[in-house]
C-alpha cells in the first residue's frame, strides 16, 4: 500500500501531464462545431456552383481556423434549413420560417452598391403581348423578388396573374443570373422577360437589347435579395467571425497580400456575387 507522500506525488505528476497535454489541443469556442457546412442554392449546375463557392469556404476556413465545406442544395432543401448546414447562402425568400436564423450579411450584386434590386420587364418594341390572349412570359427565376415575385402586381394589372393558366410561363435556371431569360425573349421563345435590374443593364451593355428595338422598365420597388444566413446551431462567436470575414472581402479586394480573399471573390463572381454588405449600420457592435 503506497504511502501518503507517494500518493500525493503521483497525483501532482498526473496533473502536470494533463496540463501539458492540454496545450496541444486547439483553443476554440466550445460552442463552435468542429466543421462548418455552407449550403448554397444551386445555380449554374451543382458542379459549377460548388466550384464557385469552394474558394469562399477556404477563405472562411482560414478566418475561423475551422474546416468549412460547401454544399449545393435545391430550393426546397434550403427552405427546410439544408439539414445540418450552419451557414446558408441564397434568396431571402427561401429562408426557413423557424426562429433562430439570422441574416449575417446581404449579397451585393454586379454593378450595385446596394443589396436590393428592382424587378424589370423587357420586351420587343413591336411586341403585341398586351393584346395576346395567351402571352408567353419568362421570369428570371422562380424564387426571388427581382426574378419574378416582385412583378406579381404588374403582371396581374395586365391580365397575367402568376396563377393564370392562360399564360405560357417559363423560368430561368439560376437565381444568380437572369441573362438566359432575357436571351430567350430576344431569340423569340417568349414575348416578355422579367429580370433583375443589374442583369438588364448587363444585357444593354452587351448589346443584347437596346432602346430602339426594345422597351424596358422597372415595375416595383427594390426588395428581397440574396443573403448570408446563420443557422440556430452556429454559435454567437462563430457568427461574429463569419460576418466579419464576409464583410472584409471588399477591404482585401485589391490587396495582393490577401490572395485567398481575391480567389474567394473571383469564385463568387461566377454566381453574380460581388461581395457582401452589412445588414446593420454598425455590424461590429452586434452581439
Amino acid at each position: 500500500m503506497p504511502k501518503v507522500g507517494e500518493s500525493a506525488t503521483w497525483i501532482i505528476f498526473t496533473l502536470v501531464v494533463l496540463a501539458a497535454a492540454s496545450t496541444l489541443l486547439p483553443l476554440q469556442d466550445p460552442e463552435i462545431p468542429g466543421a462548418l457546412q455552407v449550403a448554397v442554392l444551386d445555380g449554374p449546375g451543382s458542379t459549377r456552383t460548388e466550384q464557385a463557392l469552394r474558394p469562399f469556404c477556404d477563405y472562411l476556413s482560414r478566418a475561423l481556423d475551422l474546416n468549412t465545406q460547401p454544399r449545393v442544395v435545391s430550393a426546397e432543401e434550403l427552405r427546410r434549413g439544408a439539414g445540418m448546414a450552419q451557414i446558408l447562402l441564397g434568396p431571402v425568400e427561401l429562408l426557413p420560417e423557424e426562429e433562430g436564423y439570422e441574416v449575417l450579411a446581404w449579397v451585393k450584386g454586379p454593378g450595385l452598391r446596394a443589396e436590393h434590386e428592382r424587378p424589370c420587364v423587357v420586351f420587343r418594341a413591336d411586341s403585341l403581348w398586351l393584346k395576346s390572349a395567351s402571352p408567353r412570359i419568362i421570369l428570371g427565376d422562380r424564387w426571388t423578388w427581382a426574378g419574378g415575385l416582385g412583378a406579381a402586381e404588374y403582371l396581374a394589372r395586365h391580365g397575367c396573374p402568376l396563377s393564370s393558366a392562360q399564360v405560357r410561363w417559363g423560368y430561368g435556371q439560376s437565381a444568380y443570373d437572369h441573362l438566359d431569360a432575357i436571351s430567350a425573349m430576344v431569340h423569340g421563345a417568349f414575348d416578355l422577360a422579367l429580370a433583375r435590374e443589374s442583369d438588364l443593364k448587363r444585357a444593354q451593355e452587351m448589346g443584347l437589347v437596346d432602346e430602339e428595338g426594345y422597351r424596358f422598365e422597372a415595375v416595383a420597388s427594390p426588395g428581397g435579395g440574396m443573403v448570408l444566413v446563420a443557422a440556430p446551431t452556429l454559435s454567437r462567436a462563430a457568427r461574429r467571425q463569419v460576418r466579419s470575414a464576409a464583410l472584409s472581402l471588399d477591404t482585401y479586394r485589391f490587396d495582393p497580400q490577401h490572395l485567398m480573399a481575391s480567389s474567394a471573390l473571383t469564385g463568387l463572381r461566377t454566381l453574380g456575387i460581388e461581395g457582401f454588405v452589412p445588414d446593420h449600420p454598425f455590424p461590429n457592435l452586434r452581439p
